[in-house]
């Protein structure tokens, strides 16, 4: 899930369908992802459901580098996790102070203080249900955001 605060123009509409509003947070941002189920009346198109297997890689990161003149990167690991996230930030910007997890309706599951290792940080995730979620990092007084998958 991506948000944007930049020129957003609600209501947003599709070929007299859908029509967006607003968001969770207000019409000051506007949300990439959704969920969305769209039925035109008296159509109703369905397949066969299949069984199929996924594989992950466990090991996967996720990187993302800061604005304003720091150097390095922040690297989330392991994607997707049963139990603890790693966070290791390089460069100049090593710092974290405040964490929030939040899944894609916006609700709140954990707010915290980073606690660290050295200059790596661990968080807890294993009491959360199965899903995916943001991990909102502040890091150098800016925020950080790190989607995730939570599973059983």
């Amino acid at each position: 899930l991506f948000r944007s605060d930049k020129n957003t123009a609600f209501p947003y509409e599709l070929n007299e369908k859908i029509s967006i509003n607003t968001s969770t947070l207000g019409t000051q941002f506007y949300y990439y992802f959704y969920d969305w189920e769209v039925k035109g009346l008296g159509m109703d198109c369905e397949s066969e459901r299949i069984s199929f297997t996924v594989d992950y890689d466990t090991t996967t990161t996720e990187t993302r580098t800061p604005i304003g003149g720091f150097t390095g990167e922040f690297l989330l690991f392991h994607n997707p996790t049963a139990s603890v996230l790693e966070l290791h930030p390089t460069g100049n910007c090593t710092a974290l102070k405040n964490f929030r997890i939040f899944d894609l309706s916006g609700k709140s599951y954990s707010i915290g203080r980073m606690a660290s290792n050295g200059h790596h940080y661990r968080i807890e995730v294993g009491a959360l249900p199965a899903g995916t979620y943001i991990l909102s990092v502040e890091a150098c007084n800016q925020p950080l955001e790190f989607s995730f998958f939570k599973v059983n």
